[in-house]
Parts: structure tokens; sequence; C-alpha cells
């Protein structure tokens, strides 16, 4: 399982599913959980990055073959299957992983093959009718925060964040950097990945459905399939599991639930 985050998470956001997935060795004895930092968030840096204060590009392209090479190195020539799963950003970025895997490593590289793709919470057409709103809400986010605890009840209150507690403790600082002063500030400024926006998600219906290997679409209760990806559900195309109970980081909010869905994902396939 390769796990690609959103913007602004980091690889801890997926933290409580790898745990739960090792508590079921029995079954996942398997599975290798890996989950990268992608460029310009968590602790990730690189020395070609050109944009903005954290030096960093957030083209999906650009983070798809930071992830190709990551994987690729992981692997080290063991023969692997690989399930790519990404959520949000990550989802747009992991459509284009799957295409290097089919495309490329699958004619040139006998060692990685492509098992599943798996979206979280990104759709095409619900996403780009929310980007006329996002400037908006990106504005209203506190830039610093005078301790931990303050981004904490932010998040919980206002932010949109997860509910989940403990989810959170693993994933938010690791979001955040203390300043010199002592205050928190965010990683990931995100006004300088609004130039992206509309790349990450337009034509991802479309990359999706071309992909060759099962997929799987986990949302939440409050999306709605686009007119392409409906027809294509209908037609058998893809997998998709609703939780309702969850909100748009499905993996820190329901866990468990996102757990039992690779499973049975790759119990399948």
């Amino acid at each position: 399982l390769f796990l690609l985050h959103g913007c602004p998470h980091t690889a801890l956001t997926w933290s409580l599913v790898a745990e739960t997935l090792r508590s079921r060795r029995e079954r996942c004895e398997i599975v290798d959980v890996v989950a990268m930092d992608l460029r310009g968030h968590g602790e990730s840096h690189s020395h070609d990055d050109a944009l903005g204060e954290t030096k960093a590009s957030f083209d999906a392209d650009v983070m798809a073959r930071d992830c190709a090479k990551t994987l690729r190195r992981f692997v080290d020539g063991d023969a692997r299957r690989v399930v790519v799963v990404g959520h949000s950003m990550g989802g747009a970025v992991a459509t284009r992983v799957a295409k290097i895997l089919e495309t490329e490593f699958g004619v040139s590289d006998s060692a990685l093959t492509l098992a599943g793709l798996v979206l979280i919470d990104i759709v095409e057409g619900s996403a780009m009718k929310a980007l006329p709103a996002m400037g908006a809400l990106v504005d209203a986010r506190p830039t610093t925060f005078a301790s931990l605890a303050d981004a904490f009840h932010w998040s919980a209150t206002r932010g949109g964040g997860t509910k989940n507690q403990r989810s959170a403790s693993l994933s938010l600082p690791s979001q955040l950097r203390e300043t010199d002063g002592g205050a928190w500030t965010w990683r990931v400024d995100l006004r300088e990945t609004a130039p992206y926006w509309r790349s990450w998600y337009e034509g991802l219906s479309k990359r999706f459905l071309a992909v060759k290997a099962p997929k799987l679409l986990l949302l939440a209760g409050n999306d709605r399939l686009d007119t392409e990806l409906m027809i294509a559900q209908m037609q058998g195309k893809f997998q998709m599991t609703l939780l309702p109970n969850a909100g748009h980081a499905i993996q820190e909010d329901d866990p468990e639930s996102v757990a039992n869905a690779l499973e049975n994902f790759l119990a399948r396939y």
C-alpha cells in the first residue's frame, strides 16, 4: 500500500489506518504500508523546488514523479504489486502515479506492478465547483497560533478538521512548525498552492477511469459523483464505498472503516 496525503496534511494522516492494518497482521502480514510526505509538505525537501517561502512546487505531475522514484527506491528491485491510495490532492497525484506504473514501469520495470488505485473523497465535479469559494476559505484560516492547544481548538471547532482527537494529536502537529517567537504556523501556506488547484482536479475523472487496474472510490456522505463517474459506476468500472459519518479527512475521522475497505479491496484483488 502506497499512501498519499492531501494538502496540507502529511504522511501522519494515515497513522491510525496503518495501525489498524498492523493489528490485523494475521490477515495483512504480507502487506507493507508506505506513506510519504509529498513535496512541500511535512518534512520533505527537494533541491529543485522553486516556489515561495517553502521552496516547493505543488505541481501534481512533479509530485507523481517524486512518488514513482520513491517507490522504485523502496522496492529496490524486488517484485512488488502496489496499490496506490490518495486522499484529496493526493488522489490527483495517485492517478498520475498509477499511469506511470502502468505505462512506463509496467513496460520497463517488471519489479513494480500496479495492483489497484484507491481515491478518497475526491471527485472532479464537486472539486471544480468548490474552487471559486476556496480562496475565501483559505483567507479565513489563522496564519499563526499562540500554542498547539489553540491550533487543536481551532481545527476541531472552526477549521473543519477531524473530530477524532487521537487522529488530530498525530496529524495536526506535523502540519505546523514553531517560529522563533514561540508561536506556531503552517508548514504549507495554502495561498501558495492556489495556482495549482485547477490542474489538480481538471481531467481527474478521465485519468481515474483510464487506469486498467481495479479501482475503488471512498467518499464521505456529503459528496456526489459527477456525470462521468456516475455512468462509469453504473457500468461497474470501479467500486464505490460511502462512509456517511466521516468528514473530508475520512482516514482520520474513521480510520477503522478505511482500513476495512482497503483490507477488503486487497483481499479481492
